[in-house]
């Protein structure tokens, strides 16, 4: 594919940029030694890909020995709400509270 391609996802504007065109036209303004200038007509490629902005937070919390010895699979908690909410933009609060539920009930204890 070729020119400007602008994504949008959860009601921001622009989250990425692409542009991918292989014959853009192009002038190519030279110089010789001799002090003698010209411009000639030629063609450029252009792939670019860019993202205007990102905001991140963490979110950290740690869990008990006890509720480790009883259950090995309490970081699976956490992952699944990054799997989950991975592109879930303006959603932070929900995000905040799927994973404060994985410490919940004596598990561990969220951080600040």
């Amino acid at each position: 594919s070729s020119g400007i391609n602008a994504e949008s996802h959860y009601g921001r504007a622009v989250d990425r940029y692409t542009i991918d065109n292989s014959n853009i036209p192009a002038d190519m303004h030279m110089e010789c030694p001799d002090g003698s200038t010209f411009t000639k007509r030629s063609t450029i490629k252009l792939k670019s890909v860019t993202y205007p902005s990102a905001h991140f937070w963490s979110l950290n919390g740690e869990f008990s020995a006890e509720a480790c010895n009883r259950d090995w699979s309490l970081a699976e908690c956490v992952r699944g709400v990054r799997q989950q909410h991975s592109h879930f933009v303006g959603k932070k609060e929900e995000i905040r509270q799927a994973f404060n539920q994985c410490f919940a009930n004596g598990k561990g204890k969220v951080g600040k």
